[in-house]
């Protein structure tokens, strides 16, 4: 198991089983405690795994805020578990294999779950805003977990931001629109 602090919170995260005395420990002391498709590693044991995630602040004594136990897949290195804490809404985004969350972990509560088509690659802040990557998806929320816009694209993509502005480079085109908002009805 791996724990870190990171501002207020003690995340812990242990992938391919769940933790030595789970419901003891952690389950049963959470204030939100999740248990999602954990027997798709049953079902598909080759190309599926699963994660456990807690966070607790760091001012609690014994419970915790978030107790998380996913099953994902697929499971290949492309699509290992990842997690972006944003700690001025204090919101814990968490991606693995194709599911992605978020979850409030101030007055503890899951804020969504989707899942993305193919895979997710990666999440990324830049500035006021959280980007998910995915293989055919881009989609962006503010700092309170909520979405802002989602464009769907086949690879290969790339983009990058700078002062508020995203540059979207797609077939050796380059889109320019505000990160805020969107390429709105533009054609990509």
């Amino acid at each position: 198991m791996i724990i870190f602090n990171i501002y207020d919170y003690k995340i812990f995260l242990e992938t391919n089983q769940a933790p030595k005395y789970y419901r003891e420990f952690f389950r049963d002391d959470s204030l939100l405690a999740e248990e999602i498709d954990i027997d798709r590693t049953e079902k598909d044991p080759l190309d599926s795994n699963v994660v456990f995630i807690a966070a607790k602040n760091c001012g609690s004594k014994k419970e915790f805020s978030l107790t998380l136990l996913l099953g994902y897949s697929p499971s290949d290195p492309a699509f290992y578990p990842e997690l972006l804490y944003v700690p001025e809404s204090q919101i814990l985004f968490i991606r693995a294999g194709e599911k992605i969350l978020a979850y409030q972990l101030q007055v503890p509560q899951k804020l969504f779950e989707l899942s993305v088509d193919i895979g997710f690659l990666s999440w990324e802040r830049y500035s006021n805003y959280i980007i998910m990557v995915a293989e055919m998806r881009m989609t962006v929320w503010n700092l309170a977990g909520e979405q802002l816009w989602t464009l769907f694209v086949e690879q290969p993509w790339s983009y990058h931001c700078h002062h508020e502005m995203m540059s979207f480079i797609k077939d050796e085109q380059v889109y320019t629109f505000p990160v805020a908002t969107g390429p709105g009805k533009e054609r990509m």
